[in-house]
């Protein structure tokens, strides 16, 4: 008998598949979830709601008054596949009510388990997608629900599907020897919940440990693997056939372990909608009405879905971590909870402007008027002339204060709210999806704000080297208390991954390890560039003192030679820091240009004064000796192992420098 997995016939071979559909009205099947039979036992709703917490049981079985999850029995072959019975389960949210997911149970006859998921999985060179003729989703669920197409919101390209195989005696790569579980094993499981073999997907030898990290060991006898797109369930010692242990094994992964992944799902689409929501909350007016929207919609996703703890049983809590894990899921919903307090607190700093600007209209149009029908009061005149003086009197007093700095300031903040309750020019919103949108694409307020900041800049560039203060590049206000432990903590951790990782580090790993959300650090810094100019600025203090250090040097030509060699230094504490400057020294706009600009002063004074020696030719330019160092320290980044590189490279530049001395 053969053990190549792709033509063995398992004891056991079952295939679930979880699939996005449209729900427009309840069903008219049976509720609950689809009842199996094991002796006496029947795993129905009654049974497993007291396997899970009564909130997780809420979320996947509904209650009598509000189902949400229906069955029907089937009794359908299609080729090596036999269908058992379908079930619907509602996940309605807020922007898409009639969000549903469909599960089909499914048996496989003979060696097409690992072939069959090849072809769902629409693997190069597989065979046609078994979910066709009679087994086609639309066919089977013609006007109860409807396949949500690959473009449609929450639709994955193929069905989530969970494979389960028990090996016979034969199948030695899938059996436990001992106490020890042979690597085959592991390649079984990973091939089953991929979908894929090594011909479909080569993986690399050291990947396959970090692939099976989140492995679930639920016994001694079988394992489940998580991934994105699939999982699988392989047992690891002979099936006996009936009355075997596999037979409760073969319940389970289609009862509670399947609804532990069920519960992921419903989590993925609900905190997938939470990020498409945040990241449209600047688009219109009324910043403050979609904010508390989007914090009721968050407060009821967390109260109702949002479970990391199932049942006091650890399988299905593990199953349901490893879901999460693939998808990152706390990780998301944790930076959700901190834009949505940020935006919060710009809805309530708005809030207390408004407030404010009223109070001080009332203060302007009411002591005036006040104070002049008092007078009149308290001399007992009730003359309509010296009543229409008294308001007269009053109105150009008011006026009066309107032009002072106090009643500019009221208007001001009065005329910020015109047109709805968002800025005038509302703050760049974050990313969407964690990718920065095209420089060139234009958004509200871009114009001014890129124009304020090469000001800046320019103003910076005409003063001399820039302070050691951080740079900021949008907001030129003193920051609060709170917005500055926020940037300091972006700078420290920017530090810190940019030294470890490089310059390409994720982004949303920096906001996660600093305790903000990735709204908070793109408030701060609008693009990654920005965020390396500065994290790059103290560099900069630091060579900009060693070029005042260097500037009355005996030896100008070796001062400066000594000047880009600290250049090289400094530029390799981060790998990918040089190519940023290189592309700094031919983009003004870019967000290096600001360091880059008293580097290139500063570095000019150098080589003017070696000019002026003769000991440097002069023609030689400082931007395109600042191009070569950059050059230098971007070939000593990508040979590590060569710590000679860069002094080997200056000498050829200073020799090049000197020119031809006949």
């Amino acid at each position: 008998m053969t053990t190549e997995l792709r033509h063995l016939t398992g004891a056991r071979q079952a295939l679930t598949l979880i699939l996005p559909v449209r729900l427009p009205a309840p069903p008219a099947w049976e509720q609950g979830p689809l009842p199996f039979e094991l002796g006496s036992r029947r795993a129905d709703t009654a049974t497993r709601q007291t396997y899970f917490t009564p909130s997780a049981a809420r979320v996947l079985y509904g209650t009598p008054e509000r189902p949400c999850r229906w069955h029907r029995f089937e009794n359908r072959t299609h080729g090596p596949l036999h269908l058992h019975g379908i079930e619907l389960l509602r996940t309605a949210t807020a922007r898409h009510p009639g969000a549903a997911l469909a599960v089909l149970h499914l048996l496989v006859e003979g060696p097409a388990l690992l072939e069959t998921l090849r072809a769902i999985g629409h693997r190069h060179a597989a065979g046609p997608d078994p979910l066709d003729g009679p087994l086609a989703p639309e066919t089977l669920l013609a006007g109860v629900a409807v396949p949500e197409t690959s473009e449609a919101p929450f639709a994955i390209a193929r069905p989530y599907t969970i494979a389960f195989l028990t090996p016979q005696a034969a199948h030695t790569p899938a059996l436990r020897r001992g106490d020890r579980l042979p690597a085959t094993a592991d390649q079984w499981l990973w091939s089953l919940a991929s979908r894929s073999t090594a011909a479909d997907f080569p993986l690399a030898p050291e990947l396959m440990p970090s692939q099976m990290e989140h492995a679930v060991r639920i016994s001694a006898d079988w394992s489940a693997l998580v991934l994105r797109h699939g999982a699988a369930f392989l047992g690891h010692r002979p099936d006996g056939g009936d009355g075997d242990f596999y037979d409760f094994g073969a319940v389970h992964h289609r009862t509670i372990y399947l609804d532990a992944l069920l519960l992921g799902t419903v989590q993925r689409d609900h905190i997938d909608e939470l990020t498409e929501a945040l990241s449209g909350v600047f688009d219109g007016p009324k910043l403050g009405a979609r904010v508390t929207a989007l914090e009721t919609q968050i407060a009821a996703f967390r109260s109702t879905y949002w479970r990391q703890h199932l049942t006091a049983h650890g399988p299905a809590n593990e199953l349901l971590l490893a879901y999460q894990a693939q998808y990152r899921l706390p990780d998301r919903f944790t930076e959700i909870l901190a834009e949505a307090a940020d935006y919060a607190r710009l809805v309530q700093t708005q809030d207390n402007q408004q407030i404010a600007g009223a109070l001080g209209v009332l203060t302007i149009l009411g002591l005036p008027l006040g104070t002049a029908l008092s007078i009149l009061q308290v001399l007992d005149d009730h003359a309509p002339t010296h009543l229409l003086l008294a308001l007269t009197t009053a109105a150009l007093a008011t006026a009066l204060a309107f032009t002072t700095r106090y009643g500019r300031l009221v208007l001001s903040s009065l005329r910020n709210r015109v047109g709805g309750e968002g800025l005038t020019e509302p703050p760049e919103p974050p990313p969407r999806n964690g990718i920065l949108e095209p420089p060139g694409r234009d958004r509200p307020g871009r114009g001014r704000t890129a124009m304020a900041t090469e000001t800046a800049g320019q103003r910076q560039a005409a003063q001399g080297p820039v302070a050691s203060a951080p740079v900021r590049t949008q907001d030129v206000r003193p920051m609060r208390a709170d917005a500055r432990r926020n940037y300091e903590r972006l700078l420290a951790e920017a530090r810190t991954a940019f030294t470890a990782h490089g310059t390409d580090t994720s982004l949303e790993d920096i906001a996660r390890r600093a305790g903000v959300g990735i709204g908070t650090l793109y408030r701060h810094f609008p693009n990654r560039t920005a965020l390396m100019g500065a994290v790059f600025q103290g560099e900069v203090d630091a060579l900009l003192a060693y070029a005042r250090e260097l500037a009355d040097a005996p030896q100008p030509c070796a001062a400066l030679v000594a000047w880009l060699r600290a250049i090289i230094t400094h530029a390799s504490t981060y790998r990918g820091l040089s190519r940023a400057l290189m592309t700094a020294s031919s983009d003004e706009n870019s967000g290096m240009a600001r360091c880059c600009v008293p580097m290139r002063e500063a570095g000019d004074a150098l080589l003017t004064r070696a000019q002026q020696a003769g000991a440097v030719r002069p023609d030689v330019s400082i931007g395109d000796l600042m191009q070569l160092t950059n050059g230098i320290a971007l070939a000593v980044e990508e040979s590590p192992d060569d710590p000679q590189l860069a002094d080997r490279l200056l000498t050829l530049t200073l020799s090049g420098l000197k020119g031809d001395k006949r």
